[in-house]
C-alpha cells in the first residue's frame, strides 16, 4: 500500500479519535504536508490516493472550525481553505468531471467543507468557482433517471418480442 495513503488514513482516524489533535499536529507540522502530497498526485498523475487526501482535507476544514481548535489551527486551516481556492480549483474540475463516483464524491465533500469552514472562504469560492462547468449538470442529473429510462425502453422491447414470439 502507498505510504502516503497509509498516512492519511492513520491522520483521518488520529483526527475522527481527537478533536484537539489538530493543535498537536500543527505544533509539530504544517499543512504544506497536504499540498505536496497533492501537487505530487497531480505531478504523477497517481489518482490512487485522490479521494483519500480530499477526504483527508475536508475533515481537517471541519474539525478546524470546531470551538477546541486555538487560534493558530484556525488561521492555518483559512490558509489551506485560501490555498485550495487560489492553487486546487483546476484540479477538482478534472475530479468533478471524472466519471469516478469516488472522485466527484470527494471533490464535492471538499467543496462542501470549504462552504461550511467561513463565511469569507465561501464567498471566495463563489467568486472564484466556474459554475458553468459542464459536468455540474450531469452530476446534478439523478443518476437512475437512465437507469429508469433503459428499464423502461427495455421493458417496451421485451413486451413487444414477448408478444412477437406467441403470434
Amino acid at each position: 500500500i502507498n505510504p502516503n495513503l497509509q498516512a492519511l488514513n492513520a491522520f483521518r482516524r488520529s483526527l475522527a479519535a481527537s478533536p484537539v489533535f489538530l493543535n498537536d499536529f500543527l505544533a509539530r507540522s504544517t499543512y504544506d504536508v497536504f499540498q505536496r502530497i497533492w501537487g505530487a498526485q497531480i505531478a504523477h498523475k497517481d489518482h490512487g490516493i485522490t479521494v483519500t487526501l480530499l477526504l483527508c482535507i475536508a475533515d481537517i476544514l471541519n474539525a478546524s472550525s470546531s470551538s477546541q481548535q486555538v487560534s493558530s489551527t484556525k488561521a492555518a486551516a483559512t490558509h489551506l481553505a485560501a490555498t485550495i481556492l487560489s492553487r486546487r480549483l483546476k484540479p477538482l474540475y478534472f475530479l468533478l468531471s471524472s466519471e469516478s463516483k469516488g472522485r466527484i464524491n470527494a471533490a464535492l465533500t471538499l467543496l462542501t467543507a470549504l462552504v461550511s469552514f467561513s463565511p469569507s472562504i465561501a464567498a471566495d469560492l463563489i467568486r472564484t468557482f466556474d459554475f458553468t462547468l459542464s459536468a455540474l449538470a450531469s452530476i446534478a442529473r439523478p443518476a437512475n433517471k437512465n437507469k429508469m429510462n433503459n428499464n423502461a425502453t427495455a421493458g417496451k422491447n421485451n413486451k413487444n418480442q414477448d408478444t412477437s414470439t406467441t403470434d
